[in-house]
C-alpha cells in the first residue's frame, strides 16, 4: 500500500473510531487505538499516557453522550513512512441525558503508526472547537 491507498486506510480507520462510539463498543474502541497511546483529549487537564488513560475518557464519553451521528468536514494525511500526521475537522451529533440533540464541533491532530496489522492511532490532540464569531477570527483563519 502506497500513498493514496494508505491514506485512504488512516481516514476509514477514523470513521471506524467514530462507528465505535456511535455504537458504544469500546472493546472495538480500545483496539483501534495502540497500547502506548498519548495525548490530550477535550477536557484533559494533563498529557494522558496509556490505553487506560484513553479509555478513561471514552467511558466517560459513553455514559456521557449518546452518539447520533457524525461528518469528517475536512481532512489531511500526511505520511513519512511507517507514521503519519493527520488533521481533521469533524462535526459529532448526539443527545445528552436529558435526550437534548447538539452538535459537538472537534478538531484533531491524530498521529498513526503501520503495525503488522495495518495503521493504528498511537496519539491525539483533541479540542472543542470554541464558538466565536467569523469577524473576531484571528488573521491565520482562512475561509
Amino acid at each position: 500500500m502506497a500513498g493514496s491507498e494508505d491514506k485512504k486506510a488512516i481516514l476509514q480507520h477514523i470513521h471506524h473510531i467514530f462507528d465505535a462510539y456511535l455504537s458504544k463498543d469500546s472493546e472495538t474502541i480500545r483496539a483501534l487505538h495502540t497500547e502506548d497511546w498519548v495525548g490530550l483529549l477535550a477536557g484533559s487537564q494533563r498529557i494522558e499516557r496509556g490505553i487506560e488513560d484513553y479509555m478513561k475518557h471514552a467511558h466517560r464519553s459513553l455514559e456521557q453522550y449518546h452518539g447520533t451521528g457524525y461528518e469528517i468536514l475536512d481532512s489531511e494525511v500526511l505520511l513519512n513512512g511507517d507514521s503519519a500526521v493527520v488533521f481533521y475537522i469533524a462535526q459529532y451529533e448526539y443527545r445528552d441525558a436529558e435526550g437534548n440533540a447538539s452538535k459537538l464541533p472537534l478538531r484533531s491532530v491524530d498521529l498513526y503508526r503501520r503495525e503488522s496489522h495495518g495503521w493504528n492511532q498511537w496519539g491525539s490532540h483533541i479540542t472543542v472547537i470554541p464558538d466565536v464569531p467569523e469577524d473576531q477570527w484571528g488573521p491565520t483563519v482562512q475561509k
